[in-house]
């Protein structure tokens, strides 16, 4: 007799994870108010929103699926950070900017998924990048979207020229865009 597999819960599986990211987004919100200059801050923001999105982006090539676990634990740990630094700065725009980019994001990119231009989870995913990107963007975190559909016509246009069809990972697109996006922000705020 064959052993069934067993079913892996994907809810508790994101709530874990989300816990998880939100714990260690603790440590890090109070190591950086203890040890970190403002600028290495946000570059250590930068490695880590880089790596989270880079392994999504891998996983969404690979199986045209974005993890609900990975944009969980995004979203958690950009939440935590943001009211970290609202109370650290007291300045309450440091928590009401990300989950405004966020929700302006998420509203543009539920409309691209009901035109079927990407997936649900390419919806949740755009919106926990755009959450975690505005702690160092503010609003600016918004041009995630035209950033994401440029790549993504880029993806698609070299798809075709090499005579690919069918449906495409649009996760990389909004990685990138989120990172160029939070790139620039601290660049151009270091340049200031």
């Amino acid at each position: 007799m064959t052993q069934q597999p067993v079913a892996v819960n994907r809810t508790s599986t994101a709530a874990w994870a989300a816990a998880l990211a939100a714990a260690a987004s603790c440590l890090l919100a109070v190591a950086a108010q203890l040890i970190l200059p403002a600028r290495g801050y946000e570059w250590i923001l930068l490695v880590l929103l880089t790596a989270a999105a880079v392994w999504a982006a891998v996983i969404d090539v690979r199986t045209l699926r974005l993890p609900n676990c990975l944009s969980a634990g995004i979203a958690s740990a950009a939440l935590v950070q943001a009211g970290a630094l609202a109370i650290a700065t007291g300045n309450i725009g440091r928590l009401w900017q990300p989950i405004l980019a966020a929700a302006i994001v998420g509203i543009l990119y539920l409309g691209m998924g009901l035109l079927h231009w990407c997936g649900l989870g390419d919806v949740k995913f755009a919106t926990a990048v755009a959450l975690a990107v505005a702690l160092t963007s503010g609003l600016t975190a918004i041009y995630i979207v035209p950033l994401a559909l440029l790549v993504g016509a880029g993806q698609v246009g070299i798809r075709r020229a090499l005579g690919r069809t069918g449906k495409h990972a649009h996760g990389p697109a909004a990685a990138a865009g989120g990172v160029i996006v939070m790139a620039a922000a601290i660049l151009l705020h270091g340049a200031s």
